[in-house]
């Protein structure tokens, strides 16, 4: 907003109210102030630390190399046009031209070339090659350096030849045409900058996608394989459960079905032993009960046929009479052990 009111100010000043000197030293303020807003957009956008070529590189175009090179056309021009007004340039005139040249064509035309095109050529091995820096800098930066080249020959004519070769409308046209193709390479500079990031991010997302997509794929995957897990001890268990429970029932036709190698496997087979086990005897015992019921029988049978051949002895008769009613109990407990086995689910 300072720079913008300072810029309406000075445009609004009436050119007749600053002497050259004083109009100079605003606009070289004004224009400081637009270099040092650059530099520091472009310190915290963090830039400078860019680590892939392309970007950085054409970076250095439009935020150090073709700012420099504006404001030393601005310079020369505004040189040139107080010192060609003479048939001749003085000595030191003519040293501050060759250092302007020299200027000119190392710290800023070379510069651009040599940056750009390692931006050009870095271009393939970072996301990819850029349609937008590969179609539109090249032919940008052939005009501002064809322009360039044109304005850094008259230079050296100028310092070369003893008196002034061209005209001052002529020195600042052709300043002003590499001034301007400075300009038209760095609008094109900044949209390959935009381009080139832009690119990255698009890059960036696409992986960011990808990896939520494999963290997605990883996390549905290891909840298969913990409920398969979780399944494979649950299932198990289960079955031992209910083996359990149909035991406490009396129902010890329940076999739990597992065959597995491990410590439920083990577990599964001796419960089946013990069912075994307590099959057999329980079947033992039916048997038995049938023949002591039987056996039980005959007894009492013998005992009555027995009391009524000695029917004449109380003794004896006493002691069939006993053994004839501890035989019906025998053959009671013998019923109702068979009943209580017999409730056995086998």
């Amino acid at each position: 907003r300072t720079l913008q009111t300072g810029w309406k100010v000075l445009k609004g000043t009436a050119r007749e109210s600053l002497t050259p000197e004083t109009s100079d030293a605003k606009h070289k303020d004004l224009k400081e102030h637009i270099r040092t807003m650059i530099t520091h957009m472009g310190d915290t956008s963090n830039l400078i630390l860019d680590p892939d070529l392309d970007s950085y590189y054409t970076m250095d175009v439009t935020l150090l190399a073709l700012p420099q090179t504006q404001d030393r056309l601005g310079d020369i021009i505004a040189y040139g046009i107080t010192a060609l007004r003479k048939e001749s340039l003085t000595p030191a005139e003519r040293i501050q031209m060759a250092v302007f040249a020299a200027q000119l064509k190392e710290a800023d035309m070379e510069r651009i070339e040599g940056s750009l095109q390692t931006a050009l050529n870095e271009d393939r091995n970072f996301y990819g090659i850029d349609a937008n820096l590969q179609r539109n800098i090249p032919p940008a930066l052939a005009s501002y350096k064809s322009k360039t080249s044109t304005f850094l020959q008259m230079l050296q004519e100028i310092v070369n030849q003893p008196k002034v070769p061209v005209t001052v409308d002529k020195f600042v046209d052709a300043g002003l045409f590499a001034r301007d193709e400075s300009f038209a390479l760095w609008n094109k500079a900044i949209d390959a900058e935009d381009s080139l990031l832009q690119n990255r991010l698009g890059t960036f997302q696409t992986k960011l996608i990808n990896h939520l997509i494999w963290t997605l794929a990883s996390l549905a995957i290891s909840i298969l394989l913990a409920y398969v897990i979780t399944r494979s001890i649950t299932k198990p268990m289960r079955l031992v459960v209910n083996s359990l429970k149909a035991q406490a029932s009396m129902d010890f036709s329940n076999r739990v079905d597992l065959v597995r190698s491990d410590e439920l496997g083990q577990m599964a087979l001796g419960m089946n032993q013990v069912i075994n086990t307590l099959r057999s005897a329980i079947q033992k015992v039916i048997a038995s009960s049938h023949s002591l019921s039987n056996s039980s029988h005959v007894l009492a049978m013998g005992s009555v046929e027995l009391s009524q051949a000695i029917e004449n002895s109380p003794f004896l008769r006493g002691m069939v009479e006993n053994t004839r009613e501890a035989a019906k109990d025998v053959a009671k407990n013998a019923s109702e052990l068979r009943k209580l086995a017999e409730q056995f689910r086998l």
